[in-house]
């Protein structure tokens, strides 16, 4: 897990508001939003948050 949101093919660092725009994030704790494109090498991805209310953090997982 991270605090930051990482490619996990090409290893950039993500914004979180090109991932999801102006979505509540808190809204979305523990739930995977598995619709993530990369946008430096366009691989897909999926992404889920953790510990809103202390620091965010993210969990990063390749599609199989």
């Amino acid at each position: 897990m991270s605090d930051e949101i990482n490619c996990p093919y090409c290893h950039i660092v993500i914004d979180p508001i090109n991932i999801m725009g102006d979505s509540d994030w808190d809204e979305q704790e523990f739930d995977w939003y598995d619709d993530v494109e990369c946008p430096n090498c366009n691989k897909r991805f999926k992404i889920r948050q953790f510990d809103v209310e202390i620091t965010r953090s993210f969990e990063i997982e390749k599609y199989e």
